[in-house]
């Protein structure tokens, strides 16, 4: 989505004028100055600095949240953390959108059940979804403009036509970076008690785009891999003890059976994770034999009934694993970002490309490309 025209390995400050302002580019973190924004060399999870000069830290705490493929970090307030885990707020990263939506009561009361999924068609589930949107709000989003893909352009200039305020920030590798936002509440059946947080949500839109996170994106090949075959994220599933939701043991074994085993971290307060588990339950029903898919959700142990409401809400089947602090150590410490995915052979080694966030075509094609790097056919339909 994002990327920033940088030299990196200048080791010194340098300042570039674009036509809308000043951006500062640091290879090192940056001091706050006056009219000018300021953007990261490269991404660094320890840290980084936003556009108006503040710390960011990837990995600070569920405020924070970075995307390496698309160089954007984002900052959320309390008010979208406390409405994300009432199912309110949701969001979507794309590879030129970053948006958040926010839900009323009166659309989630339309939104279908699974047994409703059962019983609609296609076209009664799409028609059903068109009229929840029209009872939720699009609140804000970073659209990133790449100069030269007018095809994906053409996309985004429809997507700008949903907001009511058109903010340029910046210029940088080729990219525009466009903050929008809508701040119209009144066609939205809300209670007074959604109408005090939407305003303190649209209130605090300031704050959000100044602690926005801009940093050189990492090149798919160079933020996957190290060499062919070979996830470039640090951790390991190759030995490990841990405890399911349901209290029984496990080990590297659950891997044996399986070719690949994808396996999707998440936490209880990631609103995003807790969104997609429906998409990947239907994922795990067609996947062929020598594919399996778990789950390790991070605060499994210190949110058990949180946990096993939203299993029970999104009718999960596949395994989920508690995390503890040997998982910890040895893997999810070096996740950035909720959700991430990885994949893993038969001996608990990360093959392929990890994916962090919610990818915006699913998961069936990453586990065929994570089976075609361990020389398996890509089985999944």
């Amino acid at each position: 989505m994002k990327k920033i025209l940088v030299a990196i390995a200048l080791m010194c400050v340098m300042t570039i004028v674009c036509s809308c302002g000043q951006v500062k580019v640091e290879k090192e973190v940056s001091m706050p100055i006056d009219s000018e924004y300021v953007v990261n060399a490269e991404y660094n999870s320890k840290s980084m600095k936003t556009i108006a000069g503040n710390e960011f830290v990837a990995r600070g705490d569920k405020k924070t949240a970075a995307y390496k493929m698309i160089g954007l970090g984002i900052t959320d307030t309390d008010e979208i953390i406390s409405e994300r885990e009432k199912g309110k707020i949701s969001g979507f990263v794309g590879d030129d959108t970053c948006l958040i939506t926010y839900s009323p009561q009166k659309a989630i009361e339309m939104m279908p059940t699974e047994e409703d999924y059962s019983k609609m068609s296609d076209e009664e589930i799409s028609e059903c979804w068109k009229k929840v949107r029209k009872k939720e709000l699009d609140l804000c989003a970073v659209l990133i403009e790449d100069v030269k893909n007018s095809e994906a352009n053409e996309r985004l200039e429809s997507t700008k036509k949903d907001f009511e305020h058109i903010e340029k920030l910046l210029e940088f590798d080729d990219k525009i970076f466009y903050f929008v936002y809508n701040d119209d509440t009144s066609n939205l059946e809300l209670t007074e008690d959604e109408k005090q947080v939407l305003d303190k949500i649209i209130k605090s839109y300031g704050y959000i785009k100044d602690n926005l996170c801009i940093f050189k994106a990492v090149d798919e090949e160079e933020g996957f891999m190290h060499e062919e075959g070979k996830s470039v994220m640090e951790g390991s599933l190759s030995e490990f003890t841990a405890q399911t939701t349901d209290e029984k043991d496990v080990n590297q074994e659950i891997f044996k059976k399986y070719d690949i085993t994808m396996v999707n971290v998440w936490t209880t307060w990631c609103g995003y994770c807790v969104e997609e588990m429906k998409d990947i339950q239907t994922l795990y029903k067609k996947i062929p034999d020598n594919v399996n898919i778990i789950s390790v959700c991070v605060d499994g142990d210190s949110e058990k009934e949180i946990v096993e409401e939203i299993i029970k809400d999104k009718g999960m089947e596949f395994l989920t694993i508690r995390g503890n602090d040997e998982l910890k150590d040895t893997f999810y410490k070096y996740v950035e970002a909720y959700p991430t995915t990885v994949f893993v052979d038969q001996n608990g080694n990360i093959v392929g490309k990890e994916q962090v966030g919610v990818p915006e075509n699913g998961y069936g094609e990453l586990i065929n490309d994570a089976l075609e790097t361990i020389g398996k056919e890509r089985s999944v339909k």
